[in-house]
């Protein structure tokens, strides 16, 4: 066979290739809400968490200034319920809410991480030495979104100075102050399983994107 008459060949079968993997079903899926542009990616075998309006919402039992106008989750775990969902596997949430009063006229990056974070503080911006020893960040990087401000960190957790670090989270916040939203997401789990799922969850953590 000529050097033409095989490279024909070559491209004949890659182009087959292609061909068959674009026909193919993707290993993703989407999680998006097109009224509030914000859209997730997560593995086609993750299970969706269903919420309710009877399901408890953090950042609305710390304030009555951040309403939630919509939340979704996924996890590798089986059947999950919002208030069952451990830490041995890994949970992504993402929620928008509406921003009143002093919160929304305050709001800036230091906060949205606070209002995002499950540390009950600023995990980039610790106020003592007490925070400071239960947290060490990881990655720290300003979201790159048009119109909206924020940034995104991984951290790790543990309760005290002295114990073992007991999670890993890999968490976007972003805020616009004219349209009194507050954009969150949360990515993580316990360090161990962080450690053996880190590449799934970055690539769910850089998916994730505000438009506005």
């Amino acid at each position: 066979m000529s050097l033409g008459s095989r490279t024909r060949s070559v491209l004949l079968v890659l182009g087959a290739t292609l061909t068959l993997a674009a026909c193919g079903e993707s290993s993703n899926r989407y999680i998006a809400n097109s009224e509030e542009k914000v859209f997730l990616r997560v593995p086609r075998d993750w299970n969706e968490i269903e919420f309710t309006d009877a399901d408890a919402d953090r950042l609305e039992g710390l304030t009555s200034q951040a309403t939630v106008v919509w939340r979704a989750g996924s996890t590798s775990a089986p059947d999950p319920e919002p208030d069952t969902v451990g830490s041995e596997s890994p949970l992504a949430f993402t929620a928008v809410y509406e921003l009143s009063g002093q919160l929304n006229q305050q709001m800036s990056a230091s906060l949205a991480r606070l209002a995002a974070s499950p540390t009950g503080f600023d995990p980039v911006l610790p106020s003592d030495d007490s925070q400071s020893e239960q947290v060490e960040v990881l990655n720290y990087q300003p979201l790159g979104f048009e119109g909206v401000n924020g940034s995104r960190i991984v951290f790790r957790l543990r309760d005290s100075g002295t114990d073992p670090w007991k999670a890993v989270y890999d968490v976007s916040a972003a805020y616009d102050s004219k349209r009194f939203r507050l954009y969150v997401l949360q990515v993580g789990c316990s360090a161990s399983c962080y450690e053996l799922n880190e590449s799934t969850i970055s690539a769910i953590a850089d998916s994730w994107l505000v438009k506005t």
